[in-house]
């Protein structure tokens, strides 16, 4: 927010402003650099507030809501044009009367360059005593969007507790991690452990050791939280296990790209059983992996996202 106004300071008439969401605060810079500068006004909109704060219960008292909302439709009313990473997430600003042309739906994109399918018995997994087992990894933040998710994700790991060569990873760090590590430690499950966040330069190592990576979304924050993650995933190369709701747009992709599975996360005995079934038909995964990649390369690169930002921008510019 601070850099924001130091160069709203410096803009110069007819600029163009960007500005990305949340925090929602934020927004009253770009109406202001509107107003003072007559600026254009791009807002980019990475998860929808203060809806994702309400359903998450972090946002309860109702002045306050009024007033997050007020705010809202204030920044959306100021801008000229908005980004939004989703369908989902245009349908929920169409819903608050935000006109649809003045809404372009840009995912994010991966460094695909960078995150690349390596072998799975690399010497990260060797460290991490991943090698020669079946995995299943969540990578990622551990938080209010996921946390109801992966704690039913323990139910599965405390299913399969007897097939010693099914392992279960959650790597990552956030608010609900100690929460899980101790339903975890509650429950015995010597099959799961956890892994703190890998640098970005060993990522690529990291989600290879997986056989299948997880996609965890938490019914109720669909349409207000897009798992970015799972571009990432999808440019490792390895098959997806999206536990959310069918009609999401995560799983809507999945199945779109045949890159791996959509189940629902309270199945947790059907969702054993496709683990088992998996671990059993590599050849499947395989392809699924293979999928996944080819379909991070031809929607989600950097240069093809960039790209729409820039038509996006010569367009407000005109």
């Amino acid at each position: 927010a601070l850099r924001s106004l130091f160069y709203m300071r410096s803009a110069k008439r007819e600029e163009l402003f960007f500005l990305r969401l949340p925090p929602l605060p934020l927004g009253i810079v770009g109406m202001a650099a509107k107003k003072l500068y007559r600026c254009k006004v791009l807002v980019n909109v990475q998860d929808i507030y203060p809806d994702f704060a309400i359903e998450a219960g972090i946002l309860k008292n109702r002045l306050l809501i009024r007033l997050a909302k007020a705010l809202e439709r204030r920044i959306y009313d100021a801008a000229d044009h908005i980004i939004v990473i989703s369908e989902d997430f245009k349908r929920n600003l169409s819903g608050k009367g935000v006109k649809d042309e003045k809404i372009t739906v840009i995912s994010n994109w991966v460094d695909t360059d960078t995150i690349q399918p390596l072998k799975k018995n690399n010497l990260l997994a060797s460290r991490m005593g991943l090698n020669d087992k079946f995995v299943v990894m969540y990578a990622g933040s551990i938080t209010f969007t996921n946390q109801k998710t992966l704690s039913g994700l323990l139910k599965v790991a405390e299913r399969l507790r007897e097939m010693r060569d099914i392992i279960f990873v959650f790597m990552g760090e956030g608010l609900k991690k100690k929460m899980l590590q101790e339903e975890a430690a509650s429950l015995g499950l010597a099959n799961l452990q956890f892994f703190p966040f890998v640098a970005y330069a060993d990522l690529s190592q990291a989600l290879a050791a997986s056989d299948i990576l997880v996609v965890p979304q938490d019914d109720a924050q669909k349409e207000f939280s897009v798992p970015s993650k799972c571009y990432t995933f999808m440019a490792a190369g390895r098959p997806l296990l999206v536990l959310g709701e069918s009609s999401s747009e995560v799983s809507n992709m999945v199945r779109d790209a045949d890159a791996g599975i959509c189940l629902s996360p309270i199945q947790d005995d059907t969702i054993a059983a496709a683990l088992v079934k998996f671990k059993d038909t590599p050849e499947k995964c395989r392809q699924w992996g293979e999928n996944a990649r080819r379909y991070a390369l031809a929607h989600f690169s950097r240069e093809k996202v960039l790209r729409q930002y820039q038509e996006c921008i010569a367009a407000l510019s005109r």
